[in-house]
């Protein structure tokens, strides 16, 4: 990480984002969560990340928490990450 925070540009971000999905890929592999989505390729993806994770079926509230502070300690060390657990209908989440 440069001083400014940010990752050595081009080719720092593509090693982080490889490293995120490959960190959330790992969490789908493990049952922990069914999809995932992430703000990478938005404006200002050096400012951490946006993750939009997709439980499977019938989660409480508490295991929605569960859920959010899994992925958000999964991404800790690779990036500063705002993790939201999508709980909406199926049709909704495509």
């Amino acid at each position: 990480m440069e001083p400014n925070g940010r990752a050595g540009l081009v080719g720092g971000k593509r090693r982080i984002w490889g490293d995120v999905n490959a960190a959330l890929n790992r969490l789908v592999a493990d049952g922990v969560i069914a999809a995932f989505k992430t703000s990478f390729g938005g404006p200002a993806p050096e400012i951490g990340a946006h993750v939009i994770v997709t439980p499977f079926e019938g989660v409480t509230d508490l295991h929605a928490e569960e859920i959010r502070s899994r992925v958000e300690s999964a991404l800790a060390d690779l990036v500063p990450a705002t993790v939201i657990v999508d709980r909406s209908p199926g049709e909704s989440r495509r």
